[in-house]
């Protein structure tokens, strides 16, 4: 079945606007799965700095995965850091083109002129 598009910018508006939480928990959600298998393969013991035990991967796996089902945001809130910025668009761009059909620029293609973290 065809969708019928909605005939005034109000219309698309709205739309957006219902969508967005759901694209940012899925944006989320796979952002903290792909934190999780990369400190899945650390070696607790053998890290190359210090860590205190709230920062030992299995912690934060721990807590990222109690967190996940209710509230994935901040879930991914344990794991953004400076230069996540790329990772959490590219995620959001994907999504939004896969699940909607959406084509969605991120800042940075929007403004090249500047460098995000």
């Amino acid at each position: 079945m065809i969708k019928q598009l909605p005939k005034h910018e109000d219309e698309w508006a709205y739309e957006y606007q219902r969508i967005i939480p759901e694209v940012m928990k899925d944006v989320y959600t796979q952002f903290v799965n792909e934190q999780i298998e990369q400190l899945r393969s650390m070696v607790e013991n053998n890290l190359p700095w210090e860590v205190s035990e709230q920062e030992r991967p299995s912690f934060l796996i721990n807590e990222a995965q109690k967190l996940m089902p209710d509230n994935p945001e901040r879930a991914a809130n344990l794991f953004i850091q400076l230069g996540s910025c790329p990772r959490l668009w590219a995620l959001q761009k994907h999504i939004l083109k896969e699940k909607y059909g959406i084509t969605w620029y991120t800042p940075a293609e929007l403004n090249p002129e500047i460098i995000y973290d």
